[in-house]
């Protein structure tokens, strides 16, 4: 059985601008979805705790996305929506284009080197996302990068991530 490496988000080069984004073999963009009000229920958010999957912060539980892919990508596949599951709830995340905003919040990392590897997997501290993607939305220095995503049901929703 193979070993997997685990890579540290915290130590990845973070994209600092549109050229070096579209230069980059592969990327890495890191958010967190306020999960504390979708329609999960309590059990599926202490599975997602307990797993490691969401942590809590202020009150709120909170969950880290993490898209990996070549920089085209990103616009092709989010346009129509990307599925993703969050608990036991299935989800349309979109991007809304806005690269130079994903970039000034620092969400993006150049995982080019990391895609050589065969098995890996990322991890970040709590306290680095919570610096990172938590703290700006909650003390409100970033307002305007608010993602659609579609609910079951079609019941549309913007998610601060």
């Amino acid at each position: 059985m193979k070993k997997e490496t685990v890579i540290r988000i915290e130590t990845l080069q973070l994209i600092t601008d549109p050229k070096t984004f579209f230069e980059a073999d592969k990327f890495l963009s890191v958010d967190v979805f306020d999960i504390a009000e979708m329609p999960i229920s309590s059990l599926e958010k202490l599975k997602l705790r307990n797993n490691g999957k969401a942590f809590d912060y202020a009150g709120r539980t909170y969950m880290p996305i993490l898209l990996k892919g070549s920089p085209e990508n990103l616009f092709l596949n989010t346009k129509n929506g990307l599925p993703c599951q969050i608990g036991n709830i299935n989800v349309l995340l979109y991007f809304d284009g806005k690269l130079s905003e994903i970039i000034a919040q620092k969400k993006v990392y150049d995982i080019s080197n990391c895609y050589k590897k065969k098995e890996f997997n990322f991890r970040a501290d709590t306290d680095f996302l919570i610096n990172r993607y938590v703290l700006p939305y909650v003390m409100g220095a970033v307002t305007s990068h608010k993602p659609k995503v579609l609910f079951p049901g079609n019941i549309l929703s913007e998610v601060a991530i």
